[in-house]
């Protein structure tokens, strides 16, 4: 952002004149939600709401929008930020427009709480109640012009509840097994459909037709190579059926072969 040289020198300068009385008194920098108005403030940077100037998109090589370049100054909510009670949702979007963010990636959501938290009884359907916060958040990042990008899968895994023994001999939430697994997948399209096509009360708009959503993630460090080649975890080579049914037998459909599972790695290591 063409402006972060100035915020910088801004911030540095009480610490440059502090030694020096015949300054004028300086004023506290408090980074709370409570902070006083001060010149460090930058929310009014912020075109808000977002998504007025349409939606963004990548013309030569950048991020667009109809009024010009977009310049993306983000950070992360996980896990259960995405879901704060309403007042937090308020101070939280206004302490990062403040800070001059205009775009949050709404990071690990999938994992447990918008299904209801770890104890679910199933995470194949999303909570009401977890959707109601995560709505009334990005209402909030909307109003004071903060985008967000929305990841799909990061860390769901499927277990016992669902129907899908053998998770603690599956990779880790599942990374690349949902890119062979039919029932992963589908289920994965379905959490996409029930989530994008959602409208949202507090706006008005699904979220497939929100120009606040910059961007979605359909599928986070996820690949079957990762898996095999020695990246995180070996899981994917020792899976149980009907896991490892399903990859060996679209592997074999693919390559017209059979590759026992054991050379997979050696193989085909990158």
């Amino acid at each position: 952002m063409r402006h972060l040289p100035l915020l910088c020198i801004l911030l540095l300068c009480p610490v440059i004149v502090s030694a020096n009385d015949d300054f004028a008194p300086l004023f506290p920098f408090a980074v709370s939600y409570d902070a006083p108005e001060n010149i460090v403030n930058i929310s009014a940077w912020n075109d808000a709401p977002a998504g007025k100037h349409g939606f963004i998109r990548v013309q030569d090589g950048q991020f667009v929008h109809n009024n010009g370049r977009f310049l993306i100054w983000g950070t992360n909510l996980c896990f259960s930020a995405n879901f704060p009670e309403k007042e937090q949702a308020e101070k939280l979007a206004a302490q990062l427009a403040r800070l001059g963010f205009n775009c949050v990636r709404l990071h690990n959501m999938d994992s447990r709480d918008i299904w209801g938290g770890r104890d679910a009884p199933s995470f194949l359907t999303i909570d009401p109640g977890q959707l109601d916060k995560l709505d009334y958040l990005i209402y909030q990042l909307k109003k004071h012009g903060i985008y967000v990008n929305i990841n799909l899968h990061v860390s769901r895994t499927f277990d016992d509840r669902d129907g899908f023994p053998h998770a603690d001999q599956r990779p880790n939430y599942d990374k690349g097994v949902d890119n062979f697994y039919p029932p992963f997948i589908e289920l994965q399209k379905k959490f996409a459909r029930d989530l994008l096509t959602h409208v949202n009360p507090y706006t008005q708009t699904a979220y497939t037709d929100e120009p606040a959503v910059a961007m979605v993630e359909i599928n986070n460090e996820n690949s079957i190579v990762m898996e095999w080649s020695g990246g995180r975890n070996a899981k994917i080579l020792t899976m149980p059926a009907p896991y490892s049914t399903e990859f060996q037998k679209q592997w074999g459909t693919s390559k017209n072969t059979r590759v026992p599972r054991q050379n997979l790695k050696r193989e085909y290591s990158l």
